[in-house]
């Protein structure tokens, strides 16, 4: 089975410096529903009380063909955006 990865990023409650960068093969959309079940979420996401999507952020990015493109693109992202001032979890 072939997917396309992309990268996402998720404000955590409420405050938007604080976010979560994170690649997956869904839509945002669907691994924001899985993150908000608690389903192969963070340690760092499942204390949240309110996760939120920022395409702002990442809906630049382009999808890839594998998952190894797809985890360099959301570290180059997380530093990248630490390097400004956000506090990112995630962004392996």
């Amino acid at each position: 089975m072939s997917y396309d990865y992309c990268v996402y990023v998720l404000q955590i409650d409420n405050d938007p410096r604080h976010i979560y960068v994170g690649q997956t093969y869904l839509s945002p959309e669907e691994r924001l529903e899985q993150h908000k079940m608690g389903y192969k979420s963070a340690p760092s996401l499942r204390h949240a009380s309110h996760l939120t999507l920022r395409p702002d952020i990442y809906e630049q990015l382009p999808r890839v063909k594998t998952r190894d493109e797809a985890l360099e693109i959301e570290s180059r992202l997380a530093q990248s955006l630490k390097s400004v001032g956000y506090n990112v979890l995630g962004g392996h």
